[in-house]
C-alpha cells in the first residue's frame, strides 16, 4: 500500500426516519386536548356559577324591593291605626295588630337584607371581583364606547 495515492471519501446522508417522531407527537397533542378539555369544564364550570349567583343575587333584590313596599304599607298602617285611636275612632286592639304585622313585616325584611347580602357575596365569590372593584370596571370607559354616566 505504499507509495499508492489512497483517497477516502466520507458520505454523510439524513434518513428520514419512518415514524417521524409520530409517538412523541401523539401524546404531546393528546396532553393538548385533555388540557383544553380540562379549561373548557373549568370555564362552563365558571360560567354556570356566575349565572346562578347572578339569578339569585337578582331574585334577592326583587323580593327585597317588593318587602321594603310592603313594610311602607305597614308601617303606614300602623301609624293609622295609632293616629285613629288617638282620635277615639280605634282601639288598642288595632293598634297592638298593627304593630305586629308592622314587627312581622321588619323581620321579613330583615331576612331579605340578609339573603340579598348572602347573594351579592355569592356572586363577588363567583366573579372573583369585589364589589367596590366591579362598580369601578363598570364605570370605566370601554374601547369605542363613551364613558357611562354616573
Amino acid at each position: 500500500d505504499q507509495g499508492e495515492n489512497k483517497w477516502t471519501l466520507g458520505l454523510t446522508l439524513e434518513l428520514p426516519l419512518f415514524n417521524q417522531n409520530q409517538g412523541p407527537i401523539a401524546e404531546a397533542v393528546a396532553r393538548r386536548r385533555e388540557a383544553a378539555a380540562q379549561f373548557l369544564a373549568a370555564q362552563a364550570q365558571a360560567i354556570a356559577e356566575i349565572d346562578a349567583a347572578a339569578t339569585a343575587q337578582a331574585a334577592a333584590a326583587t323580593q327585597l324591593g317588593y318587602l321594603r313596599r310592603a313594610q311602607h304599607e305597614l308601617d303606614a298602617q300602623q301609624a293609622g291605626a295609632e293616629s285613629r285611636q288617638r282620635a277615639g275612632a280605634g282601639d288598642a286592639y288595632e293598634v297592638a295588630s298593627a304593630d305586629i304585622a308592622a314587627a312581622a313585616g321588619r323581620t321579613a325584611l330583615l331576612d331579605a337584607e340578609s339573603q340579598a347580602a348572602l347573594a351579592s357575596g355569592q356572586l363577588e365569590d363567583a366573579l372573583q371581583i369585589p364589589f367596590v372593584h366591579l362598580a369601578a370596571l363598570e364605570s370605566a370607559p370601554r374601547a369605542g364606547r363613551s364613558p357611562s354616566p354616573p
